[in-house]
């Protein structure tokens, strides 16, 4: 464990916003993120992983908690499937690429999502017709004050679309440690999701490999690369509404997306919506809509905490002034 004072967290989140920590704890191994639930995780302090999703609103006063485990062991096979224990720290698309070498089914469609596997429990990520919950087995790690370690099964975790139990009853009061995953070892590439097949077809047969690489280069083709320009990926959720309403909607917007989501709800894509009440065009300071998608919001060089405040706020506004829907921010702002 690496413990150090006054820490500047700008290379620690994906936008890029230089705001520092009165103390940064650095967990290396499973049993560090042990350690620091003990004599660490006391008020205020919080966890972040890649810091993908993550915004420091302004200077924290307290201790930021960093678990770098990156351990990967089989602790079950079969002639089916597969169940891996994955250390929080290790980056989600490392973990992806290595599932795919092994031909394990089950997290190609999320390829190129950035951040650390802790994290996925937490956003409950997902892309193009996949999501974390659907291969996450149980949740490994440590309450604050608390030696013991927890484990939470897949159904503890009260997973949902982009949320689950860390982000509401455990929010800053978990520490993730290690996540157990199962694969399969057998199954059909899942290509659903609108685009995706076109995808694969351009670069081969379909197969876990070339599932990989077509997810990749669609996300290449929409997504700015936070290490060029900062960015924390999708900024705002997918809203999913009545049915009913989404009916109104389409008689004066023919070409609204829209796609089921059962109970009479329908899932819209917050994307189109931002495009069509001119959210596109917003921009304040250092803080701008990316060109080539309307979720993501840049950094260009400059950005403040307030300027991103103010121009999802103003997003969020003029979504709800055209559509009457609510957009709900996937980034957690801190402080």
């Amino acid at each position: 464990m690496i413990v150090s004072e006054n820490v500047s967290l700008q290379k620690f989140s994906t936008f890029g916003i230089d705001v520092r920590a009165a103390r940064l704890v650095d967990c290396q191994a499973a049993e560090d993120v042990m350690q620091a639930a003990v004599r660490y995780a006391k008020p205020p302090f919080y966890v972040i992983g890649g810091g993908s999703n993550t915004v420091f609103m302004g200077d924290y006063p307290g201790t930021v908690i960093r678990p770098r485990n990156k351990n990967f062991m089989i602790v079950r096979d079969d002639n089916k499937t597969v169940d891996v224990k994955v250390g929080a720290g290790m980056a989600w698309d490392d973990f992806v690429a290595e599932c795919v070498s092994r031909s394990w089914f089950g997290v190609e469609n999320l390829s190129g999502i950035p951040g650390n596997v802790g994290a996925a429990p937490v956003q409950n990520i997902g892309a193009y017709g996949a999501q974390a919950a659907d291969v996450i087995l149980e949740v490994i790690g440590f309450r604050p004050g608390s030696a013991k370690e927890v484990h939470l099964t897949n159904e503890e975790c009260c997973f949902g679309y982009r949320d689950s139990i860390f982000k509401n009853e455990l929010r800053n009061q978990f520490l993730i440690s290690e996540v157990v995953f199962r694969l399969q070892k057998e199954g059909e590439c899942n290509l659903e999701y609108k685009g995706v097949a076109e995808a694969v077809e351009k670069v081969g047969v379909p197969s876990l490999r070339n599932v990989r690489k077509a997810i990749i280069n669609i996300r290449n083709e929409k997504l700015p690369d936070p290490k060029v320009i900062g960015n924390c990926g999708s900024f705002f959720k997918n809203p999913v509404v009545d049915k009913a309403l989404a009916d109104i909607l389409v008689k004066d917007y023919p070409d609204m997306p829209v796609y089921p989501n059962g109970n009479g709800k329908v899932k819209l894509s917050a994307a189109w919506l931002i495009d069509k009440s001119g959210g596109r065009e917003i921009k304040l300071g250092g803080v701008a809509v990316y060109e080539k998608q309307p979720l993501v919001l840049i950094n260009k060089g400059n950005a403040t905490a307030d300027d991103l405040s103010m121009v999802s706020t103003e997003i969020v506004d003029k979504v709800e002034s055209v559509f009457r829907i609510h957009l709900d921010r996937e980034v957690i702002f801190v402080g």
